[in-house]
């Protein structure tokens, strides 16, 4: 991958790759962007297996993972911004992003790597790294 401005995120799934994948994940940082925690919820696995960098480790179901983003919401003000999606030969979808702060600067310029696991059409789990 050519190094960008932005995050890339890698998605790994159990299923074969479609479009509605994408889109999922686009309504995903769309819910995320707005701080609708019900709206972004919606779109993963009740038992959700989330990593957080800050901390270290990982949350579990939508309460944790709502706790986690309320958090991140108010220490950090960022938006993520989906510029690029890339589907590999291996079946995982690369995404780059930007991120910024609310106000719309830049907020980092850097790459990240997330990987998810989507399942039933929901996201399952996210990893760092």
């Amino acid at each position: 991958m050519p190094e960008r401005q932005g995050t890339a995120l890698r998605i790994l799934r159990r299923e074969a790759p479609t479009i509605v994948d994408e889109e999922l994940l686009r309504r995903a940082y769309g819910a995320y962007n707005a701080r609708n925690a019900p709206g972004a919820l919606s779109l993963t696995q009740p038992a959700v297996r989330w990593s957080h960098g800050n901390d270290g480790g990982f949350v579990s179901g939508h309460a944790g993972l709502r706790e986690l983003w309320t958090r991140e919401w108010a220490e950090s003000g960022t938006l993520l911004e989906p510029q690029t999606f890339h589907e590999n030969a291996d079946g995982t979808l690369v995404v780059e992003l930007v991120r910024r702060k609310r106000k719309g600067d830049l907020l980092q310029e850097s790459t990240q790597v997330h990987r998810f696991t989507l399942s039933g059409g929901l996201i399952e789990s996210m990893e760092l790294g």
